[in-house]
């Protein structure tokens, strides 16, 4: 039998005015064939407040190599309006876009900055040039496992020109272990257990689950 305790956690709206998080899995492993060089497996993802976002996966199966990446970078140009660039590439599919979109936050008090939708237009170039709806919701929410600080977010991304139909999701569940940088505690370092769940569709489907150790620098 097992049993798990939650503690909903209130915080403060500007307690954390900026994150950089680090994510790192590394999996070696010895191939099928002796011939074959030896097989490994290599996750890094990198998040910088809501401006950067990249994702990086590289595989050697049975001397087979493959590797995809997906690049986010967004900036905030006027009261709530902001200008991004993406690209995702994979052996499958290449995709990369001038997204336009507008920031609609939660009118809770203690939702404002946990809970994000972006809507806007995707100038999108994949198979051929298409301009797509886009819509993205984020969601993000505190609790304590076992007396644990923890994190759990949601994240969802959609872009359609009624012909085709993109979609990608990310599930991330942090365990937290803070460590000071500073005496005045302004600054901290937060190493973390994360269970990254990622699932993609851009021409071709696909999800992975990872149990990956992570670094929050945040102040």
């Amino acid at each position: 039998m097992c049993f798990v305790c939650l503690f909903p956690v209130e915080v403060e709206e500007n307690i954390i005015k900026d994150r950089l998080s680090l994510y790192l899995y590394e999996n070696i492993r010895s191939p099928l064939d002796e011939k074959d060089p030896i097989d490994h497996e290599i996750i890094f993802s990198l998040q910088y407040n809501d401006n950067v976002d990249y994702y990086y996966y590289q595989e050697r199966d049975n001397g087979i190599f493959s590797r995809e990446y997906s690049l986010l970078l967004q900036q905030e140009i006027y009261r709530n309006f902001y200008l991004a660039g993406f690209r995702n590439d994979t052996i499958y599919d290449d995709i990369w876009s001038i997204d336009a979109k507008y920031l609609i936050e939660s009118n809770w008090k203690y939702d404002k900055k946990s809970w994000k939708t972006f809507i806007g237009i995707s100038n999108c170039w994949d198979l051929k040039h298409s301009i797509k709806v886009l819509l993205e919701e984020r969601k993000s929410f505190n609790i304590d496992i076992f007396l644990i600080p923890s994190e759990i977010s949601f994240g969802i991304k959609t872009m359609s020109d009624f012909k085709r139909f993109y979609h990608e999701e990310t599930i991330r569940a942090k365990f937290y272990v803070s460590l000071p940088l500073s005496w005045t505690l302004s600054k901290y370092i937060r190493t973390n257990l994360s269970l990254v769940i990622k699932s993609v569709d851009y021409g071709h489907y696909r999800w992975q689950q990872k149990l990956m150790l992570g670094i929050d620098i945040v102040k």
